[in-house]
């Protein structure tokens, strides 16, 4: 005898991000202040990347948000990494994204990417998505 009920299908498996493996990376700064034994405190800069489809992380301190701790950073990270993704997510910082401006005339966005960085993503032969502005969980 057949139930009143359809059978239950198989649970869908869970998809974290539309991207491939090494298809995506993201990259940015951040800091964090350590207070040591003897009661002293630092505030640190460090330059983090991790890669979207397998979480790989590489974190390393830097001496500051300038564009030349960036593209270290970037260069340390496709070091450890194997190599730098096709896309490299990146935040609106300016060692990045020097301005952002519409253009009426076409209705589409014009990105000014620093220059240092664009000149390393041209040798590198790999894209910089820099992320749309005030959208920190993109």
């Amino acid at each position: 005898m057949l139930g009143a009920r359809p059978a239950k299908a198989p649970p869908l498996p869970v998809v974290r991000f539309e991207g491939v493996a090494g298809e995506f990376a993201q990259h940015d700064f951040g800091s964090l202040t350590v207070t040591y034994t003897d009661g002293k405190r630092e505030k640190l800069c460090f330059y983090t990347g991790r890669m979207k489809y397998s979480r790989a992380l590489h974190v390393q301190l830097a001496s500051g948000e300038t564009a030349e701790c960036f593209l270290r950073g970037l260069e340390a990270f496709g070091k450890a990494m194997g190599g730098l993704p096709q896309r490299n997510v990146v935040d609106n910082m300016k060692a990045a994204v020097i301005s952002r401006e519409w253009d009426p005339a076409s209705g589409k966005e014009r990105i000014r990417l620093n220059e240092h960085f664009a000149e390393f993503l041209k040798e590198a032969g790999v894209f910089a998505e820099p992320a749309h502005p005030y959208s920190g969980n993109q």
